[in-house]
């Protein structure tokens, strides 16, 4: 993530170098692998270099270091900061009123992304709930609508319905390559989201994995449980009113045979709010766990497909096949009849991902 084009601007010039120079090192490895007799080899000599403190080691690094340009402090961050302080203190004043007004004159002087307006909106609902718990409510309500990841008001949220265009999928690819500027960005952050999607892994990571992972196939990508708080864990919008649901199971143990009652259930739930948030919308559900067989008193109430240990192995296989496939392109020039070839040669057109990572499950009653 440190690589990628989206972390960049938070980082001083100093860290930008500094993570350069973590990547020269890689390569540096890569060169040194050629001519060892074991990978493990070149790494220990490297590391070596580092933490002896070799005086080429050393010089190399104060030569990147002191051709670090000079930044000056971005005086809109200043100004935002001093605006924060200003609502912040009105508020300890016992001002409310006029720390929502300062907040608002913040929103509509600095700030663009819908993400930062629900953060300070969320701010606004604090300063006013003491003095018009109507007013904070409100302002919670749109809080969320504008950044899902804010606190989840009482009453009238919003579910933000998610679809999808097939011909927009070549464009969204494109779009989440931009977003990670240069070929070293797009591929760290496709080995970073793949690392992942295993087995073992928490829940957290896991299902932001897979919302990545969706967007970087070009599909409209939620996460209706921990935005909405209901819903399944992931949703994919992958075509004209075709849906893929799914729920993550990856801290379940490699070992488990069995399907749980309770983890059924939990589908059921996630399928019974799609059909009433989605009304009309085909979609199939999918549950990513290692086990294969239901438990007794265990049942799906739709044909639910299982991801397995071996279809998830098999998609980051294809995934990365595809991503690697083009680092041979130009990715500001690549056409998009290349990428969609890329797309069906790796096996992730629509119809290969709806049927080729997953298997049935066994029905009870």
């Amino acid at each position: 993530m440190l690589k990628s084009a989206s972390t960049a601007p938070f980082l001083s010039a100093q860290t930008r170098v500094q993570v350069r120079i973590g990547n020269d090192i890689a390569s540096f490895a890569q060169e040194e692998k050629q001519s060892a007799k074991q990978p493990i080899e070149a790494l220990r000599a490297i590391v070596q270099q580092c933490v002896g403190r070799d005086e080429g080691w050393k010089e190399f690094y104060v030569q990147q270091m002191n051709a670090c340009p000079h930044e000056e402090f971005s005086k809109a961050h200043l100004d935002l900061f001093a605006a924060e302080l200003d609502a912040e203190l009105a508020f300890n004043q016992h001002s409310e009123i006029q720390a929502a007004q300062l907040m608002q004159q913040l929103i509509d002087k600095h700030v663009s992304s819908d993400e930062d307006k629900g953060w300070y909106l969320q701010e606004m609902a604090r300063y006013t709930y003491l003095v018009d718990r109507a007013e904070s409510a409100r302002l919670q309500v749109a809080a969320h609508a504008r950044n899902p990841y804010v606190l989840k008001p009482k009453t009238g949220m919003q579910v933000r319905r998610i679809s999808a265009v097939s011909e927009k999928r070549v464009g969204n690819i494109r779009q989440w390559l931009r977003k990670h500027g240069s070929a070293e960005g797009v591929f760290s952050a496709v080995e970073e989201l793949l690392a992942r999607l295993e087995f073992g892994v928490k829940a957290e990571p896991f299902e932001t994995g897979i919302q990545e992972l969706g967007l970087a196939l070009g599909f409209e990508s939620q996460r209706p449980e921990k935005e909405l708080g209901e819903g399944p864990d992931n949703l994919w919008a992958v075509r004209d009113g075709e849906y893929i649901l799914i729920e993550c199971k990856s801290e379940v143990k490699k070992g488990r045979v069995e399907i749980y009652e309770s983890e059924t259930g939990q589908m059921n739930n996630s399928c019974a709010w799609f059909k009433r948030e989605y009304s009309g919308a085909q979609f199939i559900p999918i549950m990513v766990i290692p086990a294969s067989a239901l438990a007794r008193g265990a049942g799906f109430n739709e044909k639910v497909e299982i991801v397995r240990e071996g279809h998830l192995r098999k998609l980051i296989k294809n995934v990365r096949a595809f991503f690697g496939a083009l680092r041979g392109f130009d990715l500001q020039s690549v056409t998009d009849a290349k990428i969609q070839e890329l797309i069906d040669a790796n096996g992730l057109s629509v119809d290969s991902v709806r049927s080729d990572y997953s298997s049935p499950v066994r029905y009870g009653n």
